[in-house]
């Protein structure tokens, strides 16, 4: 099923109709991924729904805000979507959902779901596209990410998954529970994708994945990602892909999964964001890969100045890390 999901297009829009067909008219305030495996199916029905969604991690994360759950929980009838059915996990998730304010009314487990043949041959046809607001410009992608609250500036350094330290985390992944402003965000990756020529788009494991799945989705385009060094999705050798990632810090992530990408016979030449804290990627340029993210730092600190999100000092704060990253992270050790 992850197979078709990632790189059948056609198959993939009978899978959602089935799933959107199961979920019925049942009400549903979010859908949430049990881990990480149903990341795809459950940001393409999102999107496709217009609901929030979360995911679940098996376990926190060692860097950021160190927690398993990416989104934010909430509401009363909150649709579990499982890859399996193990009674463990699915227990394990269904307490954490709880813990966090959520109440899960109904599990949805994508081997149950028919076939894409069981399906039927014409249901999710052609084209889906929707109603979408306009692309946000910089400006308007930095309002978003502040008014959901994205934005954090403390005196407490964050640690970012490089290694760096930080006095600013910008959390994209509270995007996916905000489907207004999601889609709007969407619309401007895929403005930007519309006028790429690609053959498949490869998320960033794995907070890349939603945006990714969305775009591809809409877009009739095979889907692919990298985790654990391995590819998954199976584009054919040579074919051109497009990066999608939700926030670069150095490009570490980018670079590493453009590399597995080329060492399987992939061509890859560019990349596109949400968020960047430097327009600039040395380490993308070195490798022949275009950067283009929707907004950057500088954009967001003279938005969130303005509106009264932060003041000065924090502003200048983030200046002081930004002007050095490695001597600031030299300079700020955590306290734990």
């Amino acid at each position: 099923m992850l197979e078709e999901l990632l790189s059948a297009p056609t198959k993939r829009r009978r899978l959602i109709a089935a799933a959107a067909a199961e979920l019925g008219t049942e009400p549903a305030d979010m859908l949430v991924s049990a881990g990480t495996e149903a990341v795809v199916l459950t940001s393409m029905l999102a999107g496709e729904l217009r609901l929030p969604m979360a995911y679940l991690r098996p376990k926190p994360k060692t860097h950021g805000r160190q927690q398993r759950v990416e989104g934010e929980l909430r509401g009363a009838h909150i649709v579990l979507i499982a890859a399996n059915a193990e009674p463990e996990a699915i227990r394990d998730y269904t307490e954490l959902v709880a813990a966090n304010g959520g109440q899960v009314s109904r599990v949805l487990v994508a081997k149950m779901l028919p076939s894409p043949a069981a399906a039927g041959e014409g249901q999710g046809e052609g084209a889906h596209p929707h109603p979408s607001p306009l692309p946000p410009a910089g400006e308007g992608t930095a309002r978003i990410l502040l008014d959901i609250g994205a934005v954090i500036i403390r005196q407490e350094p964050f640690r970012y998954a490089s290694g760096l330290l930080s006095p600013i985390y910008t959390d994209c992944r509270l995007l996916i529970s905000h489907p207004e402003q999601w889609q709007a965000v969407l619309e401007g990756l895929a403005a930007k994708l519309r006028g790429a020529t690609f053959d498949a788009i490869d998320g960033v494991a794995t907070s890349g994945i939603p945006h990714a799945s969305v775009l591809a989705y809409r877009l009739d385009k095979p889907l692919a990602y990298v985790g654990d060094g391995a590819i998954a999705g199976a584009p054919a050798k040579s074919s051109q892909l497009v990066i999608v990632e939700d926030l670069v810090t150095t490009g570490k992530s980018v670079l590493e999964a453009t590399n597995i990408l080329r060492a399987n016979g992939m061509r890859v030449d560019r990349c596109f964001a949400i968020f960047t804290y430097d327009r600039r990627q040395p380490s993308l340029e070195a490798a022949g890969v275009a950067f283009e993210p929707l907004s950057d730092l500088a954009t967001l600190l003279e938005v969130g100045l303005a509106a009264g999100c932060f003041g000065p000092t924090e502003r200048d704060a983030v200046l002081a890390w930004r002007r050095d990253p490695q001597d600031w992270t030299a300079r700020h050790p955590l306290s734990c």
